[in-house]
């Protein structure tokens, strides 16, 4: 009886110690951080709703644009927010809508950024960004890296200083275009409307 006893000791505690290895297996698998790879595979199988509830914070729309997205200009077209994220691939002015897209629905406004050189024959901005403000400090995204700013701030003058331009103005997208540019498809040639906003230029110090 007393080696019975024995064997039936030593049997739970090795089925114990096995289940606590087990256990600790299982646990570091499901803490262990999600991979660009894997995010990226997660990613294609979102439709557009599933993405734009699954991205709700800066830091998350900055490793989209920077990891799942292209860059790539193509004056032929505009594509809307749902083109560009089948496409995976696009501009300034798609980055920024894709941005908008995406933030929108939490509590951060559409703002963004138009930058132009005095040079430009035709006086239209050459580039744009996304801005966003956190504790009172502006950050900004975008579909370069130079664009991807951390909220750290003061003013837009600040902000602006960091980039190679030598104006900026500031918008506030209308949310009326809103639909059309995420929900629609094709060339909307969107870039010709966000650009007529005409917005009011300062020089960067």
């Amino acid at each position: 009886m007393h080696i019975g006893s024995f064997l039936i000791g030593r049997l739970f505690f090795f089925f114990m110690k096995r289940s606590f290895f087990l256990g600790s297996v299982l646990l570091a698998s499901c803490s262990k951080p999600e991979t660009n790879e894997e995010r990226i595979i997660r990613y294609q199988h979102m439709d557009l709703q599933e993405m734009i509830r699954e991205i709700k914070t800066p830091e998350q729309v900055a490793w989209y644009l920077q990891n799942y997205i292209r860059a790539e200009a193509d004056a032929s077209m505009a594509y809307t927010f749902r083109d560009f994220n089948e496409r995976r691939k696009g501009d300034c002015s798609e980055a920024v809508v894709a941005a908008a897209a995406l933030l929108s629905d939490d509590g951060y406004p559409p703002q963004v950024m138009f930058f132009r050189d005095p040079f430009n024959v035709d006086n239209s901005p050459r580039h744009v960004i996304f801005l966003y403000q956190e504790n009172n400090q502006w950050g900004s995204l975008g579909i370069n890296r130079l664009d991807v700013q951390k909220p750290i701030f003061l003013d837009l003058d600040e902000l602006a200083e960091q980039f190679p331009y030598k104006k900026y103005a500031y918008e506030e997208l209308p949310i009326t275009m809103f639909p059309e540019w995420i929900y629609g498809s094709g060339n909307l040639n969107f870039q010709k409307k966000f650009f007529g906003l005409s917005p009011s230029f300062v020089n960067i110090k």
